[in-house]
């Protein structure tokens, strides 16, 4: 099967792209709009974030505050910004390639 990764700066054109594809019965994976899904529903993403963050990272109902995860990421010295963004990237990988192979029927990689 072939894979087309569709990239671009804020208001390109990604969703219209996107939905061209779809219309046209052309299986479309949100990868942002799945990673989100997953941060919030996934156990191991959740021990992850609150391991970093600490227990207030999720409010009552399980939402994830993504404003303390930007505050605490973007308010520190630039090496630990680099150091923080990394440790939820390394957190977040595995669940969503894992989820990826599976939407697409087999492994690949980025």
């Amino acid at each position: 099967m072939l894979k087309i990764g569709i990239t671009g700066g804020i208001g390109s054109g990604k969703t219209t792209v996107c939905k061209i594809f779809e219309s046209l019965g052309i299986p479309v994976y949100y990868a942002d709009d799945r990673a989100k899904w997953l941060m919030e529903n996934d156990p191991k993403l959740v021990a992850g974030l609150k391991n970093m963050f600490g227990e207030n990272v999720f409010d009552a109902g399980g939402k994830l505050n993504r404003t303390l995860i930007a505050q605490s990421v973007f308010s520190r010295p630039s090496r630990r910004i680099r150091r923080r963004c990394r440790m939820v990237c390394q957190t977040k990988k595995p669940t969503i390639r894992a989820q990826r192979s599976r939407a697409f029927g087999r492994k690949w990689k980025l």
